[in-house]
């Protein structure tokens, strides 16, 4: 429904989610429980984003928990138009953009907006990557730091490492509803992990000091 992906996150599951125990809740920028949309997956996208959460109904100025989702670098993939397999590194430009966005993290938490506190990440070699370079710019000590494969991309199965023209031409919209990729992700099959990765992340952030969730 609409109503409800206003008040969503994209592009779920993220990389990595940062939790920080404390943070305004008037600092917020989204607010909701992430949902996929039509790019959930391992097929576009040109470097890092993130996106901030507090939870639904926090009292503007509350101490609330914050969660941060935080998408990898670009790759070679990305830059080509190509599905990507779990082993598909950052190119160079991706590893500079992490760097920046561990840069921005550090003078964020410098003036005083968050701490991040524990960082969730997937196994995937381009998002352990992203966070090897945000960390070089905010350090580890202090977080901690917790594998978490549910936060993987949407899976394509026998399709990664293909051209995403290519997969136009033989399957049409193979991002469309009904699609179900060979050994890969059907829409469903992703929609039931990326709750599975969100109840992970909720259980985390309860369990910091002012943490909240949502209902």
């Amino acid at each position: 429904p609409k109503e409800r992906s206003r008040r969503c996150l994209p592009n779920a599951p993220a990389d990595a989610a940062l939790l920080s125990g404390t943070a305004p809740a008037s600092s917020s920028a989204a607010s909701g429980r992430p949902v996929p949309r039509s790019r959930g997956d391992d097929a576009g996208g040109e470097g890092p984003s993130v996106s901030r959460f507090v939870p639904i109904g926090a009292a503007s100025g509350e101490e609330c928990g914050l969660v941060l989702l935080v998408r990898h670098g670009e790759t070679d993939g990305n830059a080509s138009g190509r599905t990507q397999p779990p082993t598909e590194p950052l190119s160079a430009a991706g590893h500079q953009q992490a760097t920046l966005l561990g840069r921005a993290l550090q003078d964020a938490e410098a003036r005083g907006e968050f701490q991040i506190a524990t960082v969730l990440v997937s196994n995937l070699t381009r998002a352990q990557q992203t966070l090897s370079r945000v960390l070089d710019s905010t350090g580890s000590t202090g977080r901690r730091i917790v594998p978490e494969p549910l936060l993987q991309e949407r899976s394509f199965g026998d399709l990664r490492g293909k051209l995403l023209v290519d997969l136009r031409r033989e399957f049409g919209d193979f991002f469309a509803e009904g699609f179900a990729p060979p050994n890969g992700e059907t829409w469903a099959d992703f929609r039931r992990r990326v709750a599975d990765a969100w109840a992970v992340v909720e259980a985390e952030a309860r369990a910091l000091p002012g943490g909240a969730s949502p209902p």
